[in-house]
């Protein structure tokens, strides 16, 4: 197959209404996890050799997720997990989560292993508001 066929961009602008939703706040700290050389925690992927975020990074696997959980409503964070395989690790999955719903657009509903992930209306105003994303 000819690759220029399948190799595209997709350009994302926003509406005339996204201007006047209200901006959600600010936003949570980006999770470094344990930064501590003698633990066996490992470094995020957004997290640079330096110890700083990495925000492009950040808001790449943030995307990832969020669009894995809009395309697959109520989706289990192991089977995240499984369709972000080898680029995300379940430790790793578990900070953006926290930071998602800390932020207001993914829920959690269940209990335990089964528990699902789903995004709350306007879950892409998530975005709106982070600093880097001005840049």
């Amino acid at each position: 197959m000819d690759k220029n066929k399948v190799d595209f961009k997709v350009l994302v602008r926003p509406g005339p209404d996204y201007h006047q939703k209200p901006d959600p706040g600010p936003a949570p700290p980006i999770p470094r996890g344990n930064m501590d050389p003698a633990s066996r925690d490992p470094i995020r992927l957004w997290i640079g050799l330096d110890g700083t975020a990495v925000e492009g990074m950040w808001l790449k696997v943030l995307t990832a997720v969020v669009s894995t959980i809009t395309s697959r409503p109520g989706i289990p964070n192991s089977e995240i997990a499984s369709v972000l395989f080898p680029c995300a690790s379940p430790v790793e999955l578990d900070d953006i989560l926290a930071w998602l719903v800390e932020r207001g657009c993914v829920e959690r509903k269940g209990e335990g292993v089964n528990a699902g992930n789903w995004t709350h209306e306007g879950y892409f105003l998530a975005f709106k508001g982070l600093d880097y994303l001005a840049a």
